[in-house]
């Protein structure tokens, strides 16, 4: 959500970056890893934590 309130004001480049840092952000998260383990593993997803 943030990337795309704030990419709107900002130049290709600008927001391509702002992109990256908010992407980059997601995959640092406990639930991304439980999510992503799960996944690959075929087992049911866990439900998201705010982790």
């Amino acid at each position: 959500k943030r990337a795309i309130r704030e990419g709107l004001d900002l130049t290709l480049e600008e927001g391509l970056a702002c992109e990256e840092v908010c992407f980059g952000r997601c995959f640092q998260t406990k639930d991304q890893k439980n999510a992503m383990g799960a996944f690959l593993n075929k087992k049911p997803i866990p439900p998201f934590k705010g982790e």
